[in-house]
């Protein structure tokens, strides 16, 4: 692998190979757990290598993406567990997209941690919460498949850096108490229409406690959340299309935040 990722075409290698973990997955998706998990494993080990090729020679990792953390979606394409992606420095949004540039992008209401001090997996969800502040976000959902919504596999999710598109942040609040994210209900709003109103999903994880799957999988790669990195994992909406308006949420105590889409 690393002289495949030395060699100039080791990123269309590494696509080849990924492509062809999408082939053996769907002939076999029927079996059994154990070979979802291997192949869940292999994709991530081709992921990571591409996600630390592109830290190193392109932009520096500015933290990631938890997605899966809703059941019903992980059960509907057989997946065992969460998933995450990387967020670069290009995917902090200042608060405008420009729909152009987008392929067909979906929108939600997500929590985002801000990580205070490092985070290594030994750090129990006490620690976790006393190293990071809670701030609300909107967040653009993306990928390079066309029709990506209806072609949900976990695989394909991993090579498409799990949906990971643009972030609006809003203000990071310090939060004491970890019953807090069981009572957050968040509204979204476009152009002053509703798009998601008292948005209180029981079916989705706990985004602290997602947070905390995210460090145990990180910890497999030799990796930790480092001070000042910056992880959305408590999706608060269901992904809907993205069109031009101004799109706004509010997250109650923790404020609210707003997106143009031009």
């Amino acid at each position: 692998m690393k002289d495949m990722m030395e060699n100039k075409d080791g990123l269309s290698n590494l696509d080849s190979l990924v492509n062809h973990l999408d082939g053996n997955y769907k002939n076999c998706r029927g079996h059994s757990r154990k070979f979802n998990r291997v192949t869940h494993d292999m994709a991530y080990s081709l992921k990571v290598n591409l996600a630390d090729y592109i830290s190193d020679h392109v932009e520096p990792a500015m933290g990631y993406r938890v997605a899966m953390t809703n059941n019903t979606i992980r059960d509907s394409i057989n997946s065992h567990e969460i998933i995450y992606g990387t967020l670069a420095s290009t995917s902090i949004s200042n608060g405008i997209a420009i729909y152009d540039n987008l392929l067909e992008p979906q929108i939600i209401a997500n929590l985002l941690f801000v990580v205070n001090e490092d985070i290594y997996p030994t750090a129990d969800m006490d620690e976790i919460l006393k190293k990071t502040y809670v701030a609300s976000s909107i967040e653009i959902l993306d990928s390079n498949i066309k029709n990506w919504h209806s072609k949900l596999s976990v695989d394909k999710l991993i090579k498409n850096n799990s949906l990971a598109g643009q972030v609006v942040l809003g203000n990071p609040v310090k939060i004491d108490s970890i019953d807090f994210f069981d009572k957050l209900e968040v509204n979204l709003k476009c152009d002053g229409e509703f798009v998601v109103m008292n948005n209180h999903n029981r079916n989705v994880v706990n985004p602290l406690t997602a947070l905390n799957m995210l460090t145990e999988k990180l910890a497999k790669h030799g990796k930790f959340l480092k001070k000042g990195m910056i992880v959305t994992a408590g999706t608060y909406s269901v992904p809907k299309a993205l069109y031009r308006g101004e799109y706004h949420a509010d997250f109650g105590i923790l404020g609210d935040v707003t997106l143009k889409v031009r």
